[in-house]
């Protein structure tokens, strides 16, 4: 996941950081961002995160 993305070293950095503090890879820490970043602008879909997952990323 994420293969074709191309960021900066820092932001690299910063996603593999946040993501291991929340015991989670970077994938997973990206789509819950993405997933709560839909949400917020409204967006509904079922059954993809848990309240466990969402504060997970939180932290």
């Amino acid at each position: 996941m994420l293969t074709g993305a191309r960021v900066t070293a820092g932001f690299r950095a910063a996603l593999f950081e946040a993501a291991g503090r929340a015991g989670m890879t970077p994938g997973e820490f990206a789509l819950i961002a993405a997933g709560e970043k839909l949400r917020a602008s409204g967006r509904d879909f079922p059954g993809v995160f848990s309240a466990h997952e969402r504060d997970a990323a939180r932290a």
